[in-house]
């Protein structure tokens, strides 16, 4: 049977074409003053998760873009700051210099020496820099003053501390670039020294001298014997031993050897001075005469080396065995009268008060109770035989505590943290009294000015000059460095720009009409539409009339 199509049903028809043209004109229409090849997600999925996948990539890579423009105004200007640096160390040089000649008189002395104070205020003032409100020189602490200062009751500076920390902060430019400088690093002028401060090394006892198990003069407060130190990143590990009896315990000199042979970037000794409580006379006769029977020739170890102690020897002569041991034993020997004087030569009688003693600086470790041993150190009230538990055998009175001291071996500052215990904590390497030398070029200037005041030229030229010429190389680094940073920084702006411009290219071709399709499209539609029309006019104006 043959359907047959009502005028309804054929109006209707044309209503919907002529709306279905209406609505893909729009479109076209939104498409050629959009430029849009879609208005929504659901126009074109594929197409729209393209485009913002690379509206992600354009916006990220803009604000790259700004972060490099911030970063090259920064590093531009720090450098100028370090450029400032430079030029204020090389007048200190220079004034240094002529104070060293020596020809100056005091009042010219002075008067550089007030210079020196003037250029020490200002290199505190370029070290405390600040660009866009963020500390130049500080690491990463870039809200705080890169240094602090102390001053005196003139209002001289008498001393500089670093406040900042060891971190160079990065900005991400397809890779990170560092934008701040530790200032610990930028004004060195020397080495950095820090020494113990507990005060429990003292001799008081047997287990209280360099040589002894450390868990036998104080339990850990972490309560761990056994643990670590890390030191420039290098870990160092160490067993205090809790038995105080078993001599299996490290030492102050155990731990120096220790931190030594981590090749850690620094080097540790043990400091401290012991003298004799007993001695010889005035004038000093040989041990033989001395000592008559009670004396008995042979050999003694010294922090691992072996001396040969003969009846012939004196306290003259011991002194100068141990000196010629070397600066491996890290010991000195000296001899003191009974008021604590050194004697360097062999003095007569009246000529210095009796009896003479044996001082000893540095830490040391004695071993002399073997049958071929000689007695010497034990008729000098050094040590004791037979030893104590766990062979501790020093008596000799502590005038100075016995501490650990550690030095860097490069200009600048180190690090040294607990990584497991607290042994750092305990001896109290982790304060700011521990700092013996801070290696920075204000202490440099502030000796300086210092020594010029005193007249002391030597230690000017052979001490003072050396330090800010390692102080001008720190800071040539520095100098050096912003040009690398901001030389990478402008070749990733080139990168990134070209990046962009391959990003919004995709992004177009993603998301952008073919305005030239669009355009023919569109006058195809309205053709279309106006045909259309006429002819769904024409329908409606049909009447019964028209078929009588």
């Amino acid at each position: 049977m043959t359907g047959r199509v009502g005028f309804g049903g054929l109006v209707s028809g044309l209503l919907t074409r002529v709306q279905d043209g209406s609505e893909r004109l729009f479109e076209l229409q939104r498409k050629l003053s959009t430029g849009d090849a879609f208005e929504r997600t659901s126009d074109d999925p594929e197409a729209a998760s393209r485009a913002r996948r690379f509206d992600t990539r354009i916006r990220r890579h803009e604000q790259l873009l700004k972060n490099i423009d911030t970063n090259v105004r920064f590093l531009q200007d720090a450098e100028g700051f370090v450029n400032s640096t430079v030029d204020q160390l090389q007048r200190v040089r220079t004034l240094a210099l002529q104070a060293a000649n020596g020809t100056f008189v005091t009042a010219d002395q002075e008067h550089i020496a007030s210079e020196i104070n003037e250029q020490l205020e200002a290199l505190v003032r370029t070290a405390n820099s600040r660009i866009l409100g963020r500390s130049v020189f500080a690491g990463a602490e870039t809200n705080r003053d890169a240094f602090n200062v102390t001053r005196n009751g003139i209002g001289e500076i008498t001393a500089v501390s670093y406040a900042g920390d060891d971190v160079e902060l990065n900005v991400d430019v397809l890779g990170n670039v560092p934008v701040t400088f530790p200032g610990s690093e930028v004004f060195a002028a020397g080495v950095r020294t820090i020494k113990s401060t507990s005060t429990l090394f003292d001799g008081s006892g047997t287990e209280r001298y360099a040589d002894r198990e450390l868990a036998a003069s104080f339990i850990p407060s972490s309560g761990l014997t056994e643990g670590a130190i890390r030191i420039n990143g290098k870990l160092i590990s160490y067993d205090l031993d809790g038995n105080p009896t078993s001599g299996e315990g490290d030492s102050l000199l155990d731990l120096a050897a220790s931190i030594n042979a981590a090749n850690a970037g620094v080097t540790a000794r043990v400091t401290g001075v012991m003298e004799g409580t007993a001695g010889v006379s005035v004038p000093p006769v040989d041990f033989a005469t001395e000592f008559g029977g009670g004396f008995r020739a042979g050999t003694a170890t010294i922090n691992g080396q072996s001396l040969q102690v003969n009846a012939t020897d004196t306290i003259f002569s011991l002194r100068d065995k141990i000196n010629a041991l070397g600066s491996g034993t890290g010991v000195t020997a000296s001899v003191v009268d009974a008021a604590g004087n050194v004697v360097d030569g062999t003095p007569q009688a009246g000529s210095a008060a009796a009896p003479l003693r044996l001082r000893l600086s540095g830490g040391v470790s004695i071993s002399d109770d073997g049958a071929a041993d000689s007695n010497i150190f034990q008729l000098l009230g050094i040590t004791i035989t037979p030893p104590q538990p766990a062979g501790r055998n020093l008596v000799g009175t502590v005038t100075q505590n016995y501490a650990l001291e550690i030095t860097g071996e490069t200009p600048g500052d180190f690090t040294i943290e607990d990584a497991q215990g607290s042994l750092v904590k305990d001896l109290g390497l982790d304060t700011q009294a521990a700092v013996v030398k801070d290696g920075s070029v204000f202490e440099t200037l502030i000796n300086l000015r210092d020594l010029l005041r005193q007249g002391d030229t030597d230690t000017i030229r052979q001490t003072i000059l050396p330090e800010i010429d390692s102080a001008l190389d720190a800071v040539e680094v520095t100098r050096t460095e912003t040009g690398v940073r901001t030389e990478r920084m402008e070749k990733q702006r080139d990168r990134i720009n070209d990046l962009l411009l391959v990003y919004k290219e995709q992004r177009s071709k993603a998301k952008d009409a073919d305005l030239a399709e669009v355009i023919t499209e569109l006058r195809s539609e309205q053709a279309a539409r106006q045909a259309g029309l006429r002819a769904t006019t024409q329908v409606l104006n049909l009447t019964l009339l028209n078929f009588l």
